[in-house]
């Protein structure tokens, strides 16, 4: 399998695995805003989505930059996805939020990887 074939497959993975963190949190946003009825929806939101929607121009240009400050609001995501797995709170939400937390993070350094190595062939 040539460079730009494993450039094109992990660029596809990681917007696959992007969009599927976006539906997960925005169904476990919309959990937390019918069971809490006392704070504001809007807040809620923007706390919890805001910073992984911030980034879709990075993955669906697939800006590098963009990509690696990704990683490092993924951690923030996969810290409370676990927090919430050990609390007990919403176990099948909260594992599947670290599993795709987790596979997002390597599919993006995956890409990196190889999108720098097909950068230096050329």
């Amino acid at each position: 399998m040539s460079l730009s074939q494993k450039v094109k497959i992990a660029r596809s993975t990681v917007t696959a695995s992007y969009l599927i963190l976006t539906l997960l949190v925005l169904f476990s946003t919309w959990q937390s805003i019918s069971q809490n009825t006392e704070t504001s929806w809007l807040l809620i939101v923007s706390v919890k989505c805001l910073p992984l929607l911030a980034f879709f121009p990075a993955v669906y240009l697939g800006h590098v930059r963009g990509l690696i400050w990704l990683c490092f609001v993924l951690c923030l995501y996969f810290i409370r996805a676990v927090g919430d797995y050990a609390a007990g709170q919403n176990l099948m939400i909260s594992g599947a939020l670290a599993v795709m937390s987790v596979i997002l993070f390597s599919t993006i350094l995956c890409f990196i990887k190889w999108n720098a190595q097909a950068r230096r062939a050329a």
